[in-house]
C-alpha cells in the first residue's frame, strides 16, 4: 500500500472498500513509501515487496503493461526470481480504465 511519511495514501474512492477488506483479512501489512503515479517508483516498490515473498497472488488479466500499471512487470520479475505466482482473473471480470470506462 502506498504511503507518505508512513501514513497510508488516500486511495481512489472506488478502491477504498476493496482495500479495506484486504486489510481486514491480512495477517501482515507492509507500508511502502512510494509515489503510485511514478511508474519507476512502483517497480522499485514491487521489487522491495517481493524480497519477502514466497508466493504471489496476482489479480491480472494477462495483458502486457500499458506503461501505467506494473502488474505484468511484477509477475515476470517474481517468476524470474523463482517465486511461485498464481494469477487470478475471475470469469466475466473486465478491466476498467482509470476513467471508469470499460477498456478493450
Amino acid at each position: 500500500m502506498p504511503t507518505l511519511n508512513r501514513v497510508p495514501a488516500l486511495l481512489r474512492e472506488r478502491d477504498r472498500l476493496a482495500a479495506g477488506e484486504l486489510l481486514l483479512l491480512s495477517q501482515q501489512v507492509r507500508l511502502l513509501e512510494y509515489d503510485p503515479a511514478d511508474w519507476d517508483a512502483c517497480v522499485r516498490a514491487d521489487k522491495r515487496l517481493l524480497r519477502g515473498c514466497a508466493r504471489v497472488l496476482a489479480v491480472w488479466d494477462g495483458t502486457v503493461s500499458n506503461g501505467r500499471d506494473t502488474t505484468a512487470h511484477l509477475v515476470a520479475y517474481a517468476r524470474s526470481c523463482g517465486i511461485d505466482v498464481e494469477v487470478l482473473w475471475p470469469d466475466g471480470a473486465e478491466r476498467v480504465s482509470m476513467t471508469g470506462e470499460e477498456s478493450s
